[in-house]
């Protein structure tokens, strides 16, 4: 098991894939935890090239879930459903699944997942114009990542934050720009106004 997940941080896919299912087949019913954590690491969307990945997984993982009453692992495979809607252009049904998943790991008090909820909600709100509730979502999300000492997605949100901070600056330039005679006009027309008179 601890094998496997090295392969995949390694990122030897084929080889990480069949020690998975070894150890998935020789835990199956016996160990629910190793079953568990094969499951989880086969379900992660996020963590397999697509040439690599099988969307049954988190259905089978789901159905794990709901068998042992795991509510951990129950809101962790709605967050991948989530993921593979994102990948689909779902974003409707993407975001109600990471909200519903979010609501779960806040109320569990699991900071990795929870702000990896936050990030991808993000990323959605950024997608649809509502850059100031991304950045929201992304400052609350960064102190959580640095407390799960997850350094690299730390610097994933500061990127967000980077880019969507310049975006938002070439906006208003632009609308400077366009504006900019008018903005001329009025002030050469108040400068041609007569001063009021001042009562005595």
């Amino acid at each position: 098991m601890t094998l496997a997940d090295l392969e995949l941080r390694e990122e030897k896919f084929d080889l990480a894939k069949v020690k998975f299912l070894e150890c998935l087949h020789s835990a199956w019913g016996k160990n629910t935890q190793v079953e568990s954590f094969c499951l989880e690491k086969l379900a992660d969307f996020r963590a397999w090239p697509i040439s690599e990945w099988q969307s049954i997984w988190p259905m089978i993982y789901i159905g794990h879930a709901c068998k042992y009453q795991d509510k951990l692992a129950l809101h962790k495979a709605l967050l991948f459903v989530g993921d593979i809607f994102m990948a689909n252009k779902d974003k409707e049904t993407a975001a109600n699944l990471y909200i519903v998943a979010l609501e779960g790991f806040t109320f569990m008090d699991v900071h990795s997942s929870r702000v990896q909820c936050m990030l991808h909600l993000g990323d959605l709100a950024n997608r649809q114009g509502h850059a100031s509730k991304a950045i929201a979502l992304w400052k609350t999300a960064s102190p959580l990542f640095e407390q799960s000492s997850q350094e690299k997605d730390v610097a994933q949100i500061d990127v967000r934050l980077l880019t969507v901070g310049k975006a938002h600056q070439r906006t208003l330039i632009e609308l400077v720009s366009l504006h900019a005679p008018e903005v001329k006009d009025a002030v050469c027309k108040d400068s041609k106004e007569e001063p009021l008179p001042i009562a005595i």
